[in-house]
């Protein structure tokens, strides 16, 4: 089973030639590490890595910055039966691709999430007891692999014929990326594939304060959870027919409550309440048009 391991980045400098270096010291030999790198300004350290390692792996530049074009990049430049997905900040072992790997011989297997974890020493099991409900685990086998509903991109591997099928990611999960990761498993799902959860495949994600997708500047917190706001109602109104009315109307009216009707939010006075609920309003509508103005961007 031939693999394709994708890292897209932003801005990670010596940080990502760690992380590359771990890619290319892997037990699973056929395998190939692609790099996209969104960073405006190559750091001089990362541009000596690259040409230190030679084709040993494939460097590609994206601009403007966007997670999930990224991806895309790097799944069209891919030659693997899988693609796997890692974060440009983490540590992985050396069989990190074999593990992942192993799971594709089954040709119902979809994709595969792993355990990613805070510190190389945290608890697998605290990690299992953690995410039991957020993944909607409905099936956990004696020796600790599950079905899920949802995979994150951080630690994911996806059999590459089924992500093509699914449309790739979708681009219009831009900004923060929030969400997209989600779609397109739950679009692989649809089409008929298990999704499942090893917590033998485990990666620590050092989830650095400085590049990344995520703006973390405190001064663009409202902004941040406009789009955060913006992404949850695109993912649940662009997937209803998958996910069904019933349960969209229900993590639709959970946002409006914890966006625009609450306690915190009545305390703040008038304006602040008829802010919110303009903003709610805008998302919705926003996420709605997006949903089913332009067709779903396929390979």
């Amino acid at each position: 089973m031939t693999a394709s391991l994708i890292i897209p980045t932003y801005n990670r400098g010596e940080v990502l030639c760690n992380t590359i270096a771990m890619a290319l010291d892997q037990t699973h030999t056929d395998c190939e590490v692609i790099v996209v790198d969104q960073t405006a300004s190559v750091d001089a350290i990362v541009r000596a890595y690259v040409a230190s390692v030679g084709d040993r792996i494939r460097y590609l530049r994206l601009s403007p910055p966007n997670l999930p074009a990224a991806r895309n990049v790097g799944v069209r430049a891919a030659s693997g039966d899988i693609v796997v997905f890692i974060d440009d900040d983490v540590c992985i072992g050396r069989d990190y691709i074999a593990l992942h790997a192993r799971h594709f011989e089954d040709a119902s297997v979809g994709a595969v999430m792993g355990a990613t974890l805070q510190t190389a020493d945290a608890s697998v099991d605290q990690f299992m007891r953690d995410v039991r409900g957020v993944y909607g685990i409905t099936n956990e086998s004696p020796n600790g692999i599950a079905l899920v509903e949802w995979v994150t991109g951080g630690n994911t591997s996806y059999r590459r014929s089924a992500l093509l099928q699914a449309g790739m990611s979708d681009e219009r999960f831009s900004g923060t990326g929030w969400y997209e990761d989600a779609d397109l498993a739950v679009r692989v799902r649809h089409l008929g594939y298990k999704l499942l959860l090893d917590p033998k495949i485990k990666l620590v994600h050092l989830a650095l304060q400085s590049g990344g997708c995520a703006n973390r500047d405190p001064q663009w917190t409202d902004r941040r959870e406009k789009e955060h706001l913006q992404l949850f109602t695109f993912y649940n109104i662009k997937n209803r027919h998958i996910l069904g009315f019933r349960e969209v109307s229900k993590a639709l009216l959970k946002a409006y409550r914890r966006y625009s009707l609450n306690r915190a939010l009545l305390r703040r006075g008038c304006r602040e309440l008829l802010r919110r609920h303009s903003m709610y309003l805008a998302c919705v509508v926003r996420a709605f048009c997006w949903s089913v103005s332009s067709k779903m961007l396929r390979g």
